[in-house]
């Protein structure tokens, strides 16, 4: 049928058995192309149903339609204007996992961090207000995003910019399951849909009241938002889903296909050295924001309940929620992804000044197939603007663990920087101002590589420059801070990073070191394979090997 249609416009002349062999078709697809490329699988299975009405009901082009997370988008993409290109999901040069302006006129938003589409939703309608134009502004909420405090601010300010309509996407899970007050609010709501709408359910948030709506029923889903389309003022569609609907093992376990595909990563064996480190210090604490499994952070979740704690996707909350666990007399350890910790950063710089907590990045530095808005190239920068910030990047997983152990007796702020792949490789950490050169070869020549991608790559470099007779050390840059203290001699110096060179840790390096030159990202990271990503950014070992070898052409 999906070959057959102009879509999206021939969704809204569908009848309802009709608009249900579509979603059918588009489950069969996102499954298939997910379970492939990898990506959001049980997000996106649970919207299928509810992305059809939507857009049988709404002008997709003439309305907004803003999904947050963005990790809800696949089935809006399929039936939007990229059915042709949903085979190339999250793959280079192909489509991205997120929404993305640039990709699409139907995108509104770039949405890949909870919280930010309801307050775009509440600058569109403003923008409408203020320039009489009458169009419908729809917000799909789901998996946390009301325990998220963006969507908090924004539903503050929701009342004062009509027109809006919200979709609470009610599954039960953020990625982990759900939480909190306003979750526990809307759970309260039992009553099944009856055909109308209660104006003062929640009049407190000037907002009408729709549902519950079952989300895998198109008629009703259908209903409903027609219902909200003609209702004169701002209203909240309240739908009951179940996330991975339509693919068993997804509904079973929600949390561990959240996504699919990736390999083996660093976050498989992250939460180890944490449950060692609790077993010896009944001190020891872990806070986290909505992403426990993704941190590998279950078996630490089991083993000490009284000391875990999930915040849900509020990473500002994480860290003050930290400080005040580390004044108190415990040793918290904070574990974020690396494009979520920019989120906290007035918390890190401002309240964890002089405190014993230690800050895991995880996923930091290039992250292949997410795209840009999950890169975690802004760690050292978003840290190092910390002065008061110990800062350590592991090689290997053997690194981290000594890492970690020598953390427990830091009594100040601490960054651990960890890569989204998996690394091996042999250390003899102590404390932070050891450095350690991971390949001596007498040389001129030296890399001065941070993080495990970096020296694996240099490492790699190295051994063919010694094919061509350009011998070249390789330093395992695992304690930037304390640089000065290294003697690079007369050597010449290279620096190779997985972030921007103008605001890294080459501008740092370069104020007391004089470089020869310096290997980072010169632009946007998109999605793609790890090899294609770092080929386009000129960081692959034979584009480093290339430049190197014409420094030192006769």
């Amino acid at each position: 049928m999906l070959d057959e249609l102009n879509l999206p416009k021939d969704l809204s002349t569908l009848d309802a058995a009709s608009l249900e062999a579509v979603a059918k078709e588009v489950r069969d697809r996102i499954i298939l192309t997910t379970l492939r490329n990898g990506g959001h699988l049980a997000s996106n299975l649970g919207v299928v149903e509810l992305t059809t009405a939507l857009l049988s009901v709404f002008d997709a082009l003439q309305d907004r339609i803003l999904f947050d997370i963005g990790h809800q988008c696949y089935a809006y993409k399929i039936l939007t204007d990229r059915r042709d290109r949903f085979d190339g999901l999250r793959l280079t040069k192909g489509i991205s996992g997120f929404p993305d302006p640039k990709e699409s006129v139907y995108d509104k938003l770039v949405a890949g961090h909870a919280g930010t589409a309801l307050p775009e939703a509440c600058g569109y309608a403003a923008a409408d207000k203020a320039m009489g134009v009458k169009r419908e502004n729809v917000t799909i909420l789901g998996d946390g995003a009301m325990g998220n405090g963006h969507t908090l601010e924004a539903l503050n300010n929701v009342c004062l910019y009509p027109k809006q309509i919200i979709v609470f996407n009610e599954n039960d899970f953020s990625i982990s399951p759900a939480d909190g007050a306003f979750t526990r609010r809307f759970l309260s709501f039992d009553k099944g849909f009856d055909g109308k709408i209660d104006e003062e359910k929640l009049a407190d948030l000037g907002l009408a009241y729709i549902g519950r709506v079952d989300g895998h029923d198109i008629r009703s889903l259908v209903e409903a938002f027609r219902l909200a389309k003609n209702y004169d003022g701002n209203v909240l569609v309240h739908v009951k889903t179940i996330k991975g609907k339509g693919y068993a093992l997804a509904e079973e376990d929600p949390v561990s296909k959240h996504t699919v595909g990736g390999g083996e990563s660093f976050s498989d064996r992250l939460g180890d050295a944490l449950v060692t480190l609790a077993e010896k210090n009944d001190k020891v604490a872990v806070v986290t924001a909505g992403m426990k499994d993704g941190n590998g952070l279950a078996e630490f979740a089991r083993r000490f309940p009284d000391r875990f704690f999930d915040a849900g996707i509020a990473e500002g909350f994480a860290v003050s929620f930290a400080c005040a666990l580390a004044r108190a007399g415990m040793k918290p350890y904070v574990v974020i992804y690396a494009t979520f910790f920019t989120r906290a950063q007035d918390q890190i710089l401002i309240e964890a000044k002089n405190l014993p907590i230690t800050f895991i990045a995880n996923r930091a530095g290039l992250v292949n197939n997410d795209g840009e808005t999950h890169q975690g190239v802004y760690a050292y920068p978003s840290f190092a603007a910390n002065p008061e910030l110990e800062l350590l990047y592991p090689s290997g997983i053997e690194e981290y663990e000594k890492m970690v152990e020598w953390s427990s007796s830091y009594d100040s702020p601490l960054a651990i920087v960890l890569p989204k792949q998996f690394y091996s490789m042999e250390s003899d950490f102590q404390k932070p101002n050891q450095q350690y050169v991971v390949k001596k070869a007498g040389s001129k020549v030296i890399i001065a590589a941070l993080g495990a991608l970096a020296v694996k790559i240099s490492s790699q470099v190295s051994e063919i420059l010694e094919l061509s007779g350009i011998a070249c050390d390789v330093l395992n840059v695992r304690s930037p801070r304390h640089m000065d203290e290294f003697d690079f001699g007369d050597k010449d110096v290279y620096t190779f990073e997985e972030g921007y060179t103008q605001n890294g840790f080459a501008a740092y390096l370069s104020s007391f070191v004089k470089l020869k030159g310096s290997f980072g990202l010169t632009k946007t990271v998109a999605h793609g394979a790890l090899e294609e990503i770092l080929f386009d950014q000129g960081l692959s070992v034979g584009r480093i090997v290339e430049k190197i070898k014409e420094d030192y052409e006769d």
